[in-house]
């Protein structure tokens, strides 16, 4: 898994816990998300998974 290369939220003093990296890492790579394959609904699934832990984090969106 690619835990082990983050960083942290550079925004954040306590940086990304393992748990919940793994949170994350669960969550996209659920059955539900179905390979992530484009112009699907698994993929904007996806998207709208990360466009929410941007804005839950307070991270730009750009």
């Amino acid at each position: 898994m690619w835990h082990d290369a983050i960083a942290g939220n550079p925004n954040r003093e306590d940086g990304i816990s393992m748990d919940e990296v793994e949170r994350i890492e669960r969550a996209l790579f659920a059955d539900d998300m179905e390979g992530r394959r484009i112009f699907t609904q698994a993929c904007k699934k996806a998207a709208k998974f990360i466009a929410d832990e941007f804005e839950i984090n307070d991270l730009p969106k750009n």
